[in-house]
């Protein structure tokens, strides 16, 4: 580990954040709490709790900090039938807990996976990153502004790649039938990600 005996004892906190996309279906359990194994986002709140708490353990080349504030925070998202959630750590010391906080948010979303993986196995965790630090010699650090593309924005666009070239071969074979070709798979959502509206 790093020799931090040197540093000054400081506040210092961190915020991070992931998304676990559930899927419609799944995500409808979830909110009726319809899942087998229980309450689902209030296991993971404690579940990624615990986590931040045993970060020193899980990561080996982490220090081991004596956290004064842990939050881990879960709502669910309708637009994308996603489950977001953010962790907060805090304490008084000579390194950063911004692991803490990842590994909250990690722990949690993975404990969303848990509980509802026998209702679906095309759960995805993702977008997990650091939104916000304090304290420290680099004081305050934000997240970039830039919107990432997400892996969900990369399927889209990949399906409606797909179904456009379909679609293509088919006119130019003269099979198409004019019936209407839908573009993101069925869920309608996709098409509304990227910006796009394509019907026939």
């Amino acid at each position: 580990m790093v020799d931090v005996s040197s540093k000054v004892e400081s506040k210092r906190a961190a915020i991070a954040s992931c998304r676990v996309l559930l899927g419609q279906q799944v995500f409808n359990m979830v909110a009726s709490n319809q899942i087998a194994k229980g309450d689902v986002l209030t296991v993971a709140k404690i579940s990624g709790i615990n986590g931040a708490k045993q970060t020193g353990h899980l990561i080996p080349l982490c220090h081991n900090i004596g956290l004064t504030h842990v939050r881990v925070d879960l709502t669910l998202n309708e637009k994308d039938y996603s489950v977001e959630i953010e962790g907060e750590a805090a304490t008084t010391g000579k390194t950063g807990v911004e692991m803490e906080a990842m590994t909250a948010v990690t722990i949690a979303g993975l404990t969303v996976y848990d509980m509802c993986k026998a209702a679906s196995k095309d759960i995805c965790i993702t977008d997990v990153r650091l939104e916000h630090k304090t304290g420290g010699k680099s004081g305050h650090c934000y997240a970039s502004a830039l919107d990432v593309i997400s892996r969900v924005d990369i399927c889209c666009i990949m399906s409606f790649l797909k179904r456009c070239t379909r679609l293509q071969i088919e006119l130019k074979s003269g099979n198409w039938t004019g019936r209407k070709v839908n573009m993101d798979g069925g869920s309608g959502k996709g098409l509304q990600r990227i910006g796009i509206f394509y019907a026939f």
